[in-house]
């Protein structure tokens, strides 16, 4: 299997999809993206030029941040990644779901972790039961909060942008502290849960039949 779904010529397909979607999150464009290499730190700047502000591929002091360090470091070395840097072609699509779940951490007003960003196929065929992720091709995020309540505000904010802004055509997974969310994914706008007991095991249909939130 490829690294990632969409090619580096895919790019000019979905120019419009994307400055569309960036222009109605309230951006006009974004930074030329490969001009530099795939780096830590070059995509860091990247992010820092979108103006995302609570979620980082460099901390502050140099380390590796949330977005680029793999939640399941073991897996990843057995796939020979240490640091999860997007190819280029798809930063963006992970700076517009940056945007997004920035949104989110910031209406929330408390702290949200971003378990996954991007995954390579052969990282992501050792820890997830998708072979076609939307993780592959960096269009979405894995969002963990302390609590149900806290998710359950965070999921009525990422149902708020959605209504606002279709351009996205927003994907939306459920779990009990746990958000999935994705945008322009080449699978679709859908929603489902995970599964788990305390929502039943149906998955919610998809849209545009879903529950809207009052």
């Amino acid at each position: 299997m490829s690294e990632t779904i969409r090619k580096p010529d895919d790019l000019s397909t979905w120019w419009g999809p994307l400055r569309q979607a960036y222009e109605a999150m309230g951006r006009s464009g974004w930074p030329m993206q490969g001009a530099e290499p795939e780096t830590v730190e070059n995509f860091q700047a990247w992010l820092d030029a979108l103006g995302i502000d609570h979620f980082r591929a460099q901390k502050k002091n140099g380390d590796v941040g949330e977005l680029c360090r793999p939640y399941n470091p073991v897996a990843a070395q057995k796939a020979g990644y240490s640091v999860l840097v997007p190819p280029a072609h798809l930063w963006p699509w992970a700076g517009l779901v940056l945007l997004v779940a920035d949104s989110i951490r910031k209406s929330l007003g408390r702290s949200v972790t971003c378990r996954n960003l991007w995954r390579p196929a052969s990282y992501n065929d050792l820890v997830a039961t998708s072979k076609k992720s939307d993780h592959l091709d960096a269009c979405a995020v894995d969002l963990d909060f302390t609590t149900e309540d806290e998710r359950i505000l965070a999921e009525g904010v990422a149902r708020g942008i959605d209504r606002a802004v279709p351009e996205l055509e927003m994907s939306l997974g459920v779990g009990k502290k746990t958000l999935h969310v994705g945008v322009l994914s080449m699978k679709g706008r859908r929603m489902w849960t995970y599964g788990e007991p305390w929502m039943g095991k149906k998955p919610w249909p998809k849209y545009p039949n879903a529950k809207p939130l009052a």
